[in-house]
């Protein structure tokens, strides 16, 4: 029977981590270094992405240090808007733009325009059921009517 010798009892070059390694060995013959189980080209592999991705974040940040970081100033409430919405040709979906007006609403409008002809004025928009006074001026300055002929 043999008895197996205790880690205090164990030979210096038997320890359990020492590998056999063979100073002539070929690199497919030498055992993996035991770091995250890479091999020396693998882990040098690592150290250099590693190194490159460090030097681009720090050019990335110094580029970012210097961004030019002046106020910005929005102006709002110009009466100059560029585009309105002409209420006897505007499809529905051009009409959900307006404020305080959804899908269908905006259908009704439609239908309005339909079954009692085109409007007449922008006021004339408050005959839509749904549509008041209120909606009608807050959407005043999107809006504006031709004379359709059919």
């Amino acid at each position: 029977m043999v008895s197996e010798l205790s880690d205090d009892n164990a030979a210096p070059d038997s320890h359990p981590d020492k590998r056999d390694v063979v100073p002539n060995a070929s690199p497919a013959e030498r055992p993996p270094s035991s770091f995250l189980w890479l091999t020396n080209r693998d882990q040098w592999l690592v150290v250099i992405v590693s190194a490159v991705v460090v030097v681009l974040l720090a050019v990335k940040w110094q580029k970012l240090r210097y961004v030019d970081r002046s106020e910005i100033i929005v102006q709002s409430g110009s009466e100059n808007i560029g585009y309105q919405i002409d209420l006897n040709s505007a499809t529905w979906v051009e009409l959900t733009q307006l404020r305080d007006v959804g899908p269908v609403t905006a259908q009704r409008i439609v239908n309005s325009r339909e079954e009692a002809g085109p409007f007449s004025s922008i006021d004339d928009l408050q005959r839509v059921d749904g549509i008041g006074p209120k909606t009608v001026e807050k959407n005043r300055r999107w809006l504006r009517f031709s004379q359709r002929r059919e």
